[in-house]
């Protein structure tokens, strides 16, 4: 197998305002995998190659307002992608003694409308406080569901009949949370940092939307 990735991109800042500043960006990829399977006796799947190949253009918008010297607003829209990687369109493997993932040749990327708020503070001269919010709506997110192949709904695996799932592009799916980061400067030779995050990811369906806890 091989990849190859071009991209491009760009980001523009424009100072409103001694407190206020817009940020424009943009980004132009090209992605190609191809993927070639030498053995073709083991499993009879109806290719013996995989070429996928897939353009994306991205933009995003970011605005910070300083409203004070310690305390500093934020706010972003952006679009993204996730192109297919080997692992999803190639790969051969079971997890439990149940299923089989399998090949898909037609998987498309992902892509993402995204919304994030937020605000940086420094409550007292020592102790900083990052919050964030974010949610994010996936198209053509990539889940793993039941399969056929050449007809069938089971193939034999390791000595095992086993159900067949496959990698496909769903109608969309969503991710929510939140991120709490405070800091402490003790003195100049000790930080104390604490992180926090919350985030769930619900497919179309409301199922649990595979990688995300």
């Amino acid at each position: 197998s091989d990849v190859v990735d071009f991209f491009i991109y760009s980001q523009i800042s424009f100072p409103i305002s001694d407190n206020l500043k817009l940020y424009l960006g943009g980004r132009l990829n090209y992605n190609e995998l191809n993927a070639l399977f030498s053995d073709t006796q083991t499993y009879n799947f109806p290719f013996s190659e995989i070429k996928n190949k897939n353009r994306s253009v991205v933009s995003s918008a970011l605005i910070n307002y300083k409203i004070s010297p310690d305390f500093i607003l934020n706010a972003s829209v952006y679009s993204g992608f996730r192109n297919p990687n080997l692992d999803d369109v190639g790969k051969v493997f079971s997890k439990n003694d149940n299923y089989v993932v399998i090949p898909n040749s037609h998987l498309s990327p992902e892509k993402s409308k995204n919304i994030e708020l937020g605000f940086k503070s420094t409550l007292i001269n020592n102790v900083q406080i990052d919050f964030q919010l974010f949610n994010t709506i996936i198209n053509n997110a990539i889940s793993r569901q039941n399969g056929a192949l050449n007809g069938q709904d089971s193939i034999l695996y390791d000595g095992e009949m086993m159900k067949i799932q496959m990698n496909k592009n769903i109608e969309s799916a969503n991710i929510s949370g939140l991120n709490f980061e405070c800091t402490y400067t003790l003195n100049k030779d000790i930080i104390i940092n604490s992180n926090c995050n919350y985030i769930v990811g619900r497919t179309i369906d409301n199922s649990p939307l595979a990688h995300i806890p």
